[in-house]
């Protein structure tokens, strides 16, 4: 740009001056319209592999908005940002949901002062290596967010939910972090079960007194399996799991299903997988169950913490862990039930719906129909997200809608399966007579579990009612909660699980079983994570309170009291 008059041009004495000419020179130089921001390709790692400025991220709105948001980097994770840019008199716009910048936005001097403190909620440092590059991880907020998709414009191919990043050093920690968490439990819950059996008196084998004896029952056999004498030894570090609704697995994967005996109530692909292991074991049912059982949740805890860690980061996403694994009824997950490996394909399932791996979705949701009856309501959270993914980022719609449909084939199946053998399609639904369900109105089941509950304390021993509303009244206050800070696909998949039990009781006891229905709910303690942030009072409260209610639980479950 020259500040000289422009050749040829008279200019007048109005207009005369050094900025008049500048102005009319400069007229022609600069492109007209609005500014263009160019995209931004990588991030450089400054001193202690910290970014010196914070780097504004382009994320889809929630809720069909469209805007931005300002983050910095979260620790150890220095990867590739793909760009796009918005319209520079709106709002940021989605661009294929690709990862872009947009205006700059000043640090404040309080923000300076407390982005030191902001690591622990994955803020702060990026990879310590010097030549990395960052890549976009998901925003860590109490809000859902969609994740940030690696691909070009045009077809995405879903969000960006990586097993294997490309800064292994976080996701491995987190997994070694699962395996201990998992190890801890089982260890101490085994010890435990050994010093159970020895505070409680028991009454001899099968025999059930009437309530308020104040002597434990003895153990309840099931057709065709019987149940061991109660006794004092280390052998309860491994048969103080072997209790109710264990002894039906363990019969159905030894001789298979019969009819008018209630084992087709259970299905069949627990069953079958701890056949499967027993057979490599040398033929030992429960050891076959025990390994199915505990091999599914210590998997489950890492498929866990992948989900949430790239919904929620890092931080919360051990802490979900943790909660998942002190939840008053995790002993389920350890003992011979099909819980782990269903928690397990539920997870598996959800995660594929998020990645756009939709294949993936309905052959995970069709296992874990096939694992439990209520599997089959993975349909509505599958569906659910299949239509924000049209609606929010214009994804096809009619395949994912079809393959959200996959978790009816293995409930069709087993159906199928009983059509063949008993000449009745719906056998199994049938068969849930032998536990005196009936449907019912979930708000009428509350109010009854509730007036049970607190109308009667003391008149009875052990007090399941109480017990019970003390585990489900957590559950669905947490799920109000998750309302608005979770994704629909996870308050989809909880609240359907919760209504469909409710909507299915047993009259003397109307929440019985909802505690342990609710351990594969993982949205409840991934909502406890962001209920209790940053504070450590919370955190402290919560452990506290779930290592209490799982040290009493899981007590009574191993002195065969009605804990099932």
């Amino acid at each position: 740009m020259d500040v000289l008059l422009p050749a040829g041009r008279a200019v007048p004495a109005v207009e005369q001056g050094l900025l008049p000419a500048v102005r009319t020179v400069a007229a022609a130089a600069v492109r007209p319209g609005p500014a263009v921001t160019l995209g931004v390709r990588s991030v450089q790692p400054g001193r202690r592999g910290r970014v010196r400025d914070e780097v504004h991220v382009l994320r889809p709105a929630l809720g069909g908005e469209r805007r931005s948001g300002v983050r910095r980097l979260p620790r150890r994770a220095a990867r590739r940002v793909r760009a796009g840019h918005g319209h520079p008199r709106r709002r940021a716009a989605r661009r294929g949901g690709d990862v872009g910048v947009g205006p700059a936005t000043t640090r404040t001097g309080r923000e300076a002062r407390t982005s030191r403190s902001r690591r622990h909620r994955g803020g702060g440092d990026v990879s310590r290596r010097p030549n990395a590059r960052a890549e976009a991880l998901p925003v860590e907020d109490d809000a859902p967010t969609d994740l940030p998709t690696a691909g070009t414009p045009g077809r995405r191919r879903g969000p960006h939910l990586r097993l294997t990043p490309r800064e292994p050093d976080e996701l491995r920690g987190g997994l070694w972090y699962c395996l201990k968490v998992f190890l801890a439990l089982r260890v101490g819950l085994s010890l435990l079960g050994v010093a159970a059996l020895g505070l409680l008196p028991h009454f001899p084998l099968q025999v059930n007194p009437l309530p308020g004896l104040g002597d434990v029952p003895g153990p309840v056999p099931v057709p065709g399996w019987p149940a061991a004498a109660v006794t004092p030894g280390w052998h309860n570090l491994v048969t103080a799991f072997e209790r109710f609704d264990a002894l039906w697995f363990l019969r159905i994967a030894s001789h298979g299903y019969a009819r008018a005996d209630g084992s087709a109530a259970f299905y069949p692909l627990y069953p079958l997988a701890t056949r499967a292991a027993s057979f490599i074991l040398g033929g030992h049912p429960l050891a076959g169950a025990l390994v199915v059982s505990n091999a599914a949740f210590l998997g489950a805890l890492m498929m866990l913490f992948v989900l949430a860690r790239a919904e929620i980061g890092d931080e919360r996403a051990r802490r979900t862990v943790l909660y998942l694994a002190l939840f008053p009824t995790s002993f389920f997950f350890l003992a011979p039930y099909s819980e782990a490996l269903f928690l397990l394909l539920v997870l598996v399932c959800l995660w594929g719906a998020r990645r756009r791996r939709w294949w993936m979705a309905a052959a995970a949701g069709a296992l874990a129909a096939a694992t439990r009856n209520f599997g089959a309501l993975l349909i509505l959270p599958l569906a659910v997200e299949a239509v924000q993914q049209h609606r929010r980022d214009d994804a096809p719609l009619l395949a994912p809608l079809l393959w959200s449909a996959g978790p009816a084939s293995g409930t069709g199946a087993y159906f199928l399966y009983w059509r063949l053998k008993a000449h009745d399609l719906l056998y199994p639904v049938h068969q849930q007579a032998n536990w005196e369900r009936h449907l019912a109105d979930p708000l009428v089941t509350l109010w009854r579990g509730t007036r049970y509950a607190f109308g009667y304390p003391g008149s009875y021993a052990i007090g399941y009612h109480s017990l019970d509303w003390l585990v489900v009244a957590p559950v669905l206050v947490l799920g109000v909660y998750g309302l608005w800070k979770l994704r629909p696909l996870y308050s989809a998949y909880l609240w359907a699980s919760v209504l469909a039990p409710l909507a299915y009781v047993f009259d003397g006891r109307p929440l019985m079983s909802m505690p342990r229905f609710a351990a594969v709910l993982f949205p409840v303690p991934w909502a406890l994570a962001l209920w209790t942030g940053r504070s450590r009072g919370r955190r402290e409260a919560v452990v506290a309170l779930s290592s209490g209610m799982l040290v009493l639980l899981f007590v009574l479950f191993a002195n065969w009291l009605y804990v099932f």
